[in-house]
């Protein structure tokens, strides 16, 4: 298990017993003297218990990666860093403990279940049945199966559609008052279903064998629901003290090891407490039965916001690649994402730097509706604004605003541009040639191309995938964010890195320019011998446009602006699901097909450029996208038109 699985761990284990220790006290406090209402409380607090996880947000962490990403770099996805493992190994050996006792607990039911199919199979039916017995199951229309087995030494009840209730080898010997009730409380067992919530529970205790909070939880939910029986029976027979005999009788018999997962008559550790239950015996009104349970349900979500706030599940950290010298000093709390933020080559060479405040407004889905830039540099304000308005805030920050700060800042101040009074301008010595990487090592990081701007994004020409199986690559290609034809930036690449990562933490990846400065070959791979840098011959040769291609200028004063395939797909407000065409469907062509799609200001799509696609499957999906409708987007409050790529697939069953 890694180091988040073990924290998580840890942490969902404190969840349950401070929760547990908190609404432990509600039936207490508020009264709930009625089993009914206790056992609908605890019952409620085991689910809440088991659902935890999956209703509360889990803190995504951010991890910047500082670093550029030119023409032609090779990345790898970073392994995580591991402590230096401890004198003795300990997390294994909690580990192996943790499934031992899971199966020793699963055989322990499984046993139980054996067990319960075999006292039936040697129980013989209750023949004759007794006047009083047969009364009983007049009184409540239940003719549930009675059988006599001479190994019990109390009653018990099992089954959902056909129920059987086993009869201890002494039943027949008791009076026939206390037949009657002994039978009463089991079919009313059978009445309420008991059988499979008991299964159930005991199903929990297998896998939370080692919390000693829900044992007592569980403990207090089978002492509730025998409680519920036992009023049920009285209610019924108002025969209160001969009940309590019945009771006292039956727990004069030697219990034997109980394995059986079912309702039984008497748990010996109950005793006193049902006993004390059915003699101080308090009736609630209706009023204030509903009220009790009410508080106690607001005192248990009260704990669980309490407790989720305490000890937060961690999910696994996004990574951002961040240009060096940029920190996000205040605005990423609550954030689940957000895009790179670049410090253009421009800014670097005059020597600008500074803090970018702004205002940002997070919409109803989380993602930034607007943004407003209060100070800074305004050579810096538009890197900053382009990286906010992707940026994406967790539930709970729907129509809040949250001041960013973004800080730029040179690790070392630029060289001069103009020599001085006497001297020659310095001529900076060319890179080393690289190196040619060794088998089953990365290659080296090339330096970028010095006539191209450092996160200048490029169209990716192919996706080659090395070392997996073809199901393992189809699955993996179908998880990717960007296809052939996209075109990549920093953020898509980061999202592209984390899929791979979670996908195989063993797969690493490499950048490639095929040709010119604007096109890549995205390399995914298994470092192993033979694996070494693609070739020129391997390299296919580039047959996708960019998405700008053939787009009409913006009209004067209009301005326009690039947003990811991803982040726009956010926006959408009417999507027409494209038809598959009739002639690829026979020819059994699948795909996706790519397009790149101008938005007006009004979010109407008035101009689609194809990037790469199947051609018989171009026209279905460039007359579905032509009726797509967008909120508008906003940039410093003023609509914008936007350019963005829409990826169609067409798949057959």
């Amino acid at each position: 298990m890694t180091e988040l699985a073990w924290s998580n761990l840890w942490s969902y284990s404190g969840q349950i017993a401070l929760l547990v220790g908190v609404v432990g006290l509600a039936p207490f406090v508020f009264k709930m003297h009625d089993p009914r209402a206790r056992l609908v409380y605890w019952q409620i607090a085991l689910v809440a218990c088991l659902l935890l996880p999956l209703i509360q947000p889990w803190q995504r962490g951010i991890v910047v990666v500082s670093g550029e990403m030119g023409s032609g770099v090779a990345m790898s996805v970073p392994a995580p860093v591991n402590p230096p493992p401890p004198p003795f190994p300990t997390r294994p050996l909690i580990l192996a403990v943790l499934i031992a006792g899971m199966g020793i607990r699963a055989g322990w039911l499984i046993l139980g279940l054996y067990r319960l199919r075999r006292l039936r199979l040697v129980s013989v039916l209750l023949d004759p049945v007794p006047e009083s017995v047969r009364a009983v199951q007049f009184r409540l229309r239940n003719w549930t199966q009675l059988r006599v087995c001479p190994e019990l030494t109390g009653p018990v009840t099992f089954g959902l559609n056909k129920a059987v209730v086993l009869l201890p080898r002494g039943f027949q010997e008791l009076e026939p008052k206390m037949q009657a009730l002994v039978v009463w409380h089991e079919l009313v067992h059978v009445g309420r279903r008991d059988w499979p919530q008991t299964v159930f529970e005991e199903c929990v205790s297998t896998v939370f064998w080692f919390h000693p909070a829900l044992w007592w939880l569980l403990a207090q939910i089978q002492l509730s629901r025998e409680q519920t029986v036992d009023r049920a029976v009285i209610r019924c027979t108002q025969a209160r003290d001969r009940y309590v005999d019945a009771l006292l009788a039956v727990s004069g018999v030697r219990e034997r090891l109980n394995l059986a997962p079912a309702p039984s008559f008497l748990k010996k550790h109950h005793l006193a407490a049902r006993v004390a239950s059915i003699v101080k015996e308090v009736e609630m009104s209706k009023r204030r039965w509903w009220l009790s349970l009410a508080a106690g349900v607001g005192a248990l979500a009260v704990g669980g916001w309490l407790v989720v706030g305490s000890l937060p599940l961690k999910a696994t950290p996004r990574l951002v690649a961040d240009s060096e010298g940029v920190k996000v000093m205040s605005g990423e709390a609550n954030l689940i994402h957000r895009a790179r933020i670049e410090y253009s080559q421009a800014a670097r060479e005059k020597g600008i730097q500074g803090t970018v405040v702004l205002n940002v407004l997070v919409g109803n889905d989380g993602t930034v509706n607007d943004a407003t830039i209060i100070s800074g540099p305004s050579e810096l304000r538009r890197t900053a604004l382009q990286s906010v308005l992707q940026w994406h805030y967790a539930r709970g920050m729907e129509g809040k605003k949250v001041e960013v700060s973004i800080q730029f800042q040179l690790s070392q101040p630029p060289p001069p541009s103009v020599p001085g009074p006497g001297k020659s301008e310095a001529v900076p010595a060319p890179p080393p040639p690289p190196t040619a990487p060794s088998k089953g090592e990365l290659p080296p990081h090339p330096p970028a191309a010095p006539d191209s701007a450092i996160g200048t994004p490029r169209t990716v020409s192919h996706i080659v995938v090395e070392g997996l199986t073809d199901s393992a690559r189809d699955a993996l290609l179908s998880k990717l964010p960007i296809h052939a034809g996209s075109l990549a930036t920093f953020g898509e690449m980061d999202r592209l890195l984390q899929v791979v990562r979670e996908f195989d933490e063993h797969l690493r990846i490499a950048l490639f320019p095929p040709g010119g400065q604007n096109v890549m070959v995205v390399r995914i791979y298994l470092p192993g011998p033979g694996r070494g840098e693609l070739s020129a011959a391997e390299i296919p040769p580039m047959t996708t446009a960019r998405p700008e291609e053939g787009l009409p200028p913006a009209a004067p004063g209009v301005q326009r602006i690039r947003v990811g395939g991803i982040v726009q797909a956010h926006n959408i407000i009417q999507e027409v699901p494209p038809e598959y065409p009739p002639l690829a469907k026979q020819a059994r062509i699948q795909g996706t097909v790519v397009l790149g799609v101008l938005i007006d200001r009004n979010g109407k799509v008035v101009n689609i450029q194809v990037v790469s696609g199947h051609p018989l499957l171009v026209q279905s999906a460039t007359d579905a996208v032509k009726q797509w409708e967008y909120r508008p987007t906003l940039l410093n409050g003023t609509p914008v038109e936007v350019v963005t790529t829409v990826d169609v697939n067409f798949s057959l069953p």
